[in-house]
């Protein structure tokens, strides 16, 4: 028997996730390794006819939250595990997300989903259940009821702890005054907040996807020893390749590329700052994403940065093509997934401290991990970039092949280590590390 193979007692994870999150990576790890007992999700959709109605549905309503969920048709292989859909929980969630007003209508609807998410994967806990594995504001009445059988609980932190996320905002939003599109905070920020700290006191073990986020989640009280790293992957079929076949020039100039959504945690107004420092001509910036900004920050940074708005992922390996370097200033973001992204399609990255950039980016190397709030940081990397274009090329080509040792596959068999699965489930001594 392989240490990852399952043993003669046949008891597997039951994975607990909301959505398609990271394209079911983290099922399809314990399943890859022999651990997967069961998936409890709100929609895992197989056959044709569910995703064309569900399709209908979603042009009938006009909302593109529902358009999305029947996109979730994915190659996903979990062969013999037991999976439990909770088909009109998802539409009611959706739904109601959707329909939300303000801050503190979004902020309810999560609470409410989390709690009634995780109570119905906690009736599917049964005799062969070996450990739950669920995500943050989803798992709290899940691992209640794990504790109780003595079961190992782990937590996959895929956002940043909420009161360490709001303080880093609300300092930008002051840093920024004007460029805040909605506020900060609502009245149920605290009972969210409250619901991620049960959650974090439940878990026997707390998994992230970057060193940063280990940092938030420590700052927020967690012992660091129930704290393991485990950077994500990129599926093979996700990878947008670098088709550009063409030199780097040095009289084209610098194509720099902003990939992300809320600007403000995201850290645009850096990248604008930075540009404005280097005032040069033969630099070009594009960004694209919701921002989430006022009219007076979009006003702003449209006079250095070409704004694009929402871009679908189909559409994303003609930006990475047009792209010399990604920058991703961000405040806060646990992993970023684009930079793995951008690696991958030969482009080189720009990123703060506070992204999965340390973890990811041999520094000069396959990339650049800038400071927080530093343009000039940034302004010097993109100087160097512009003003060598072999040394561009070196790094493009070193992040290439940087990111191909961050597939799904290394990604799973970094998780069974970190978690030791199979010792854990069978030590069964109330749950405990």
């Amino acid at each position: 028997m392989s240490e990852f193979e399952v043993s003669e007692m046949g008891r597997g994870v039951l994975v607990a996730q909301l959505g398609a999150r990271r394209h079911y990576a983290v099922p399809m790890a314990f399943q890859a390794h022999g651990q997967l007992h069961a998936l409890c999700t709100d929609l895992f959709l197989r056959s044709p006819w569910q995703i064309e109605g569900l399709r209908r549905l979603a042009k009938l309503l006009g909302y593109a939250s529902i358009r999305r969920l029947a996109d979730r048709q994915s190659g996903v292989e979990l062969g013999q595990a037991m999976i439990r859909r909770y088909p009109m929980f998802g539409l009611q969630y959706k739904w109601q997300g959707a329909r939300a007003a303000s801050a503190a209508e979004r902020t309810a609807n999560w609470l409410w989903g989390g709690k009634r998410f995780a109570s119905l994967c906690a009736s599917a806990i049964d005799e062969r259940t070996g450990a739950v594995y669920a995500f943050t504001s989803a798992a709290k009445e899940l691992f209640e009821t794990a504790q109780a059988r003595g079961l190992p609980r782990w937590l996959d932190y895929a956002t940043a702890p909420r009161a360490f996320e709001v303080g880093l905002i609300a300092e930008e939003a002051e840093r920024f005054p004007g460029w805040a599109a909605r506020p900060v905070d609502d009245a149920l920020t605290d009972a969210y907040l409250q619901r991620q700290r049960e959650e974090m006191a439940l878990a026997t073990r707390i998994v992230c996807g970057s060193s940063f986020a280990k940092r938030a989640i420590v700052a927020e009280g967690a012992d660091p020893q129930r704290v393991v790293v485990v950077p994500l992957g990129l599926a093979r079929h996700l990878y947008i390749q670098d088709t550009r076949g063409r030199p780097v020039e040095s009289n084209i100039g610098l194509r720099v590329l902003y990939v992300g959504g809320d600007g403000l945690r995201k850290g645009i107004g850096y990248l604008a700052q930075a540009l404005e420092l280097l005032d040069r001509g033969d630099i070009q910036a594009r960004a694209a994403g919701d921002l989430e900004l006022s009219a007076l920050a979009l006003g702003h940074l449209s006079k250095r940065i070409e704004l694009l708005g929402t871009v679908a992922r189909s559409d994303m390996a003609r930006l990475f093509d047009w792209a010399d370097v990604l920058v991703l200033p961000s405040i806060s973001d646990t992993f970023g997934m684009v930079i793995l992204e951008a690696m991958a399609a030969g482009v080189p990255v720009i990123a703060s401290e506070n992204t999965s950039a340390p973890d990811l980016i041999r520094h000069g190397v396959d990339g650049f991990v800038v400071p927080i709030r530093d343009a000039s940081s940034i302004a010097g990397a993109l100087q160097q970039l512009a003003d060598d274009p072999d040394r561009r090329r070196a790094i493009a080509q070193q992040a290439r092949t940087r990111a191909a040792e961050f597939s799904v596959a290394q990604y799973g068999a970094r998780l069974m280590r970190a978690l030791n699965v199979r010792d854990a489930m069978h030590h069964n001594a109330g749950g405990e590390p």
